[in-house]
């Protein structure tokens, strides 16, 4: 006999549990093999319990629960606990029990928060279908809308489900009453970043552009907009944003959108954005006319003319990678913003114009120059492999090897080092030399040593 076979026997195995004794781990074990209810006396237990208490009371209710026993909303307060490990465990326990935890979770869910993104996440993970239902339901909710965490567990759901899925997100936006806009256009955003999801946001798009009037989802509703395809409605709401939105965020995400799901109408709206005020939106503009017949002639002349520099790089990095680009790129080497000349040292790189290096080359050896055009110039030379550059590159590293060195200056230095050793031959070998100074990181100094190593130097790029 044993002292279950007693009246209160029971009652002494849960002491014993929840009382951190010697015999604490044994009873709690044993309580997970009866078919006995016993949520009553950890309920009333709970709030006087250490954490270990509560992670082997949580153990004993995950197991009555799967036995459709004990009281889940015990698990609640697990998953709430301030105790990461009983937190973590009583998670666990309502993910096992499930569907019939799914209301609990779904209020876990539904509160903004850290713990609320932990649970969608775990659910993605254990139940991707349930996540995306839950994850939904939460998103018509007050403020759901603004989680963007939320969405991301949405879309991961989506993915993992397959098409359980995606019936589960038909079911949330069929129901009645439908979903808000708010919601519609959260939706849409997180279904456009899974390939499951492009459907749906689509038709999520279609049903939201008239009543989409606020910022928050005209801006959500125009960035899912860039990953699905053109159609005549949608497009004319693209078209309508790009020219009349007052907030010009707005006008550049849809000149964005036009041009990324190849509208018809992108390159005529492009043209008439160059003769907006705001310099952000001339640069969408000229991002989306790259590829336009005349775009050198129109991209150089914004290159040189636009007195806004944000305006002349973003025309600098539409230049196509034609014989009518190099000119336009060595003429903005001496534009007035660092930027722009950064840009076209980008751009003469990205036509690989090594015969450009004696117009690049003053940039890196000028001193007084700023670091992002000196990084793209160490970059050229890098990418080209332009043995020509050796005696620039080698005064990018006595300079940032000082020891009062300006630290973008140090940094410069590393980058040149680097670059030196894969030219190999006397440059490499000038680089193994100097990265034996105590102020180059191993990280840096183990790159040189093994282009060291190489057989042979890289070979000059056409």
């Amino acid at each position: 006999y044993t002292d279950l076979d007693f009246a209160g026997g029971v009652d002494r195995l849960v002491a014993a549990a929840l009382q951190d004794g010697p015999a604490a781990g044994d009873a709690a074990d044993l309580l997970t093999q009866l078919d006995v209810d016993v949520s009553g006396a950890l309920v009333a237990a709970w709030p006087r319990l250490s954490p270990q208490g509560k992670r082997r009371a949580v153990r004993v209710l995950a197991a009555q629960s799967l036995r459709g026993r004990g009281s889940i909303e015990l698990l609640v307060r697990a998953v709430q606990d301030p105790d990461a490990d009983v937190s973590r465990a009583g998670l666990d326990a309502m993910l096992a029990a499930l569907p019939a935890s799914e209301p609990m979770l779904e209020g876990l869910v539904g509160q903004a928060g850290a713990l609320a993104d932990r649970v969608i996440a775990a659910l993605v993970r254990k139940a991707p279908t349930q996540a995306v239902a839950l994850g939904l339901r939460a998103v018509s909710a007050p403020g759901g809308s603004e989680r963007p965490k939320l969405r991301e567990a949405v879309a991961a759901g989506l993915e993992h489900a397959g098409a359980l899925g995606v019936q589960a997100a038909s079911a949330w936006i069929e129901a009645q009453p439908g979903p808000s806009v708010e919601a519609r256009a959260s939706a849409a955003l997180a279904f456009s970043s899974t390939n499951a999801g492009l459907a749906l946001a689509a038709r999520l798009l279609g049903m939201s552009l008239e009543a989409a009037k606020a910022f928050p989802e005209q801006w959500r509703l125009l960035a899912a907009a860039r990953s699905v395809p053109s159609e005549p409605a949608a497009d004319a709401w693209l078209v309508q944003l790009a020219t009349t939105a007052e907030p010009w965020m707005l006008r550049v995400a849809a000149l964005q959108a036009l041009a990324e799901r190849h509208s018809a109408a992108a390159p005529s709206v492009a043209t008439k954005a160059l003769t907006d005020a705001n310099p952000r939106v001339r640069s969408a503009a000229l991002a989306s006319l790259a590829s336009a017949a005349g775009g050198v002639e129109l991209l150089s002349k914004y290159a040189r003319d636009d007195k806004w520099f944000l305006v002349r790089t973003a025309a600098l990095d539409a230049l196509p990678e034609g014989a009518g680009a190099e000119p336009v790129l060595r003429a903005a080497l001496g534009d007035r913003a660092a930027v722009v000349r950064a840009a076209a040292v980008r751009g003469l790189r990205r036509v690989r114009s090594v015969a450009a290096w004696p117009a690049v080359a003053p940039h890196v050896e000028n001193a007084q120059e700023y670091p992002e055009v000196i990084a793209e110039g160490i970059g050229f030379a890098r990418a080209l492999c332009v043995q020509d550059a050796a005696p620039a590159l080698q005064g990018v590293v006595t300079r940032g090897l000082r020891p009062d060195a300006w630290g973008p200056d140090q940094e410069l230095a590393l980058g040149a080092l680097e670059t030196l050793g894969i030219l190999g031959g006397k440059p490499g070998a000038w680089a193994l030399e100097q990265a034996r100074s105590p102020v180059v990181p191993p990280s840096v100094r183990t790159s040189i040593e093994r282009n060291a190593k190489a057989a042979t130097p890289c070979t000059p790029q056409p």
